[in-house]
């Protein structure tokens, strides 16, 4: 699979959009979540740890997943993360990490586009997070008894596995 964000991995902290909302989710994340130092933190897409990053300092660890390499080496290249935030590159939805967490946060940026194609093709919004991290990760098609087959959703193909290809 190809790094869709390689060239856009060294600058991305520099970008704008990506900080502000990063740190809008890391600011309501820390009021209204009960963080301790016994808690184990997922962050689903965590990109270059702009929101992990603020929250490790408030919990036990932090394990940050993508299935960008590009974006995980900028993330662990900042050193007042080192030895608070783990780094795993893969597609935990093929092969799901062996571990549980007491908190999952995804990317503010998968979140949005999810909201949009839920707005804009009026599917729930769980199948457009869905949708929308098949398509972040590369992936051609969904498999989905519930969605339309055939429909090309976020750039996604979406198959229904009892109707063949169609």
């Amino acid at each position: 699979m190809s790094d869709l964000f390689e060239s856009r991995a060294a600058d991305w902290d520099n970008q704008p959009v990506p900080v502000q909302i990063s740190a809008g989710v890391t600011e309501a994340m820390l009021r209204l979540v009960p963080l301790s130092p016994t808690t184990q933190v997922m962050d689903f897409g965590a990109g270059t740890g702009l929101i992990c990053g603020k929250l490790a300092p408030h919990v036990a660890s932090v394990l940050a997943v993508d299935v960008s390499r590009a974006m995980l080496d900028q993330l662990a290249a900042k050193p007042d993360l080192a030895g608070k935030v783990g780094t795993h590159c893969g597609d935990i939805l093929v092969a799901p990490l062996d571990r549980r967490f007491d908190l999952v946060v995804t990317s503010p940026e998968l979140i949005a586009a999810a909201l949009d194609l839920h707005v804009l093709r009026s599917i729930s919004f769980y199948d457009a997070l869905v949708v929308q991290a098949a398509a972040a990760g590369g992936c051609q098609r969904v498999l989905s008894e519930d969605l339309q087959h055939g429909a090309t959703l976020g750039g996604v193909r979406i198959v229904n596995p009892f109707l063949g290809e169609g």
